[in-house]
């Protein structure tokens, strides 16, 4: 299962939504994280060295078993960091990412897991592009304020114009129960077409949590973001059972 992480808008937490999510997909079934952004944030996260990546499949300068991390606090959970080739050459790294060479990775990939979750650069670009032309279900992080939204409904009017058919949700991330009002809440419904997959609320542990290194689940099961990022799990188990 192909599902891709994205946003048009940075800084809305979507690498914190991508390794979250995983984490907590991973307790049941294998599952993997592949980054594929030039800022290697989900290393960074997880505090992983690394020498080759995502960018280097793509380019067939390493094979699949050097770059697949493992998470040792979750024997399901390995992740891919998209490497040090894209760092050196992003010009050509966008160019030449494209479905032909995706598919061959992904195939490899469905062999081993479950669920292959993608974090993708926060802008419409060719990769995520090409990564939204073969996913099987994929998922918009935004914030709850009016940049964000904004750029929600212009991400939504590209995809349909490119013809992007792959089913979709929303999580809106960094939620406090008086920052969003009804109003505001009912206009992001109507935009998505009611199309939310849970909210996850504003919380500290979520910085202490990657100051260890570590999801927030492992590091305080009992938080409020854990809580909810366990309930967006079981939303979109049940969205993914009905594709």
């Amino acid at each position: 299962m192909v599902i891709p992480i994205v946003s048009l808008k940075g800084g809305v937490g979507k690498s914190t939504v991508s390794i979250n999510l995983s984490d907590m997909l991973a307790l049941e079934e294998k599952t993997i994280l592949i980054d594929t952004d030039q800022q290697n944030s989900i290393a960074s996260l997880f505090c992983k060295r690394y020498k080759a990546g995502f960018s280097e499949l793509i380019f067939e300068e390493a094979k699949l078993d050097d770059v697949i991390m493992e998470i040792e606090e979750n024997k399901n959970l390995h992740i891919i960091p998209t490497g040090r080739y894209v760092i050196e050459h992003p010009i050509i790294y966008e160019e030449e990412f494209h479905s032909e060479k995706l598919k061959k990775i992904i195939v490899e990939l469905e062999k081993r897991y479950k669920y292959l979750i993608f974090d993708t650069s926060p802008r419409i670009s060719k990769p995520v592009i090409s990564l939204l032309g073969v996913a099987d279900f994929f998922i918009i992080v935004i914030t709850p304020d009016p940049a964000s939204v904004a750029s929600l409904k212009i991400f939504l009017e590209t995809l349909e114009e490119k013809n992007i058919t792959a089913d979709y949700s929303i999580i809106v991330n960094g939620m406090q129960p008086d920052q969003i009002s009804e109003d505001f809440f009912a206009f992001i419904q109507a935009i998505s077409h009611n199309n939310i997959l849970g909210t996850l609320p504003r919380d500290g542990t979520v910085l202490e949590a990657a100051g260890e290194c570590t999801t927030v689940r492992l590091y305080d099961d009992t938080s409020a973001f854990a809580k909810n990022i366990e309930k967006v799990v079981v939303n979109l188990k049940k969205r993914l059972q009905n594709l």
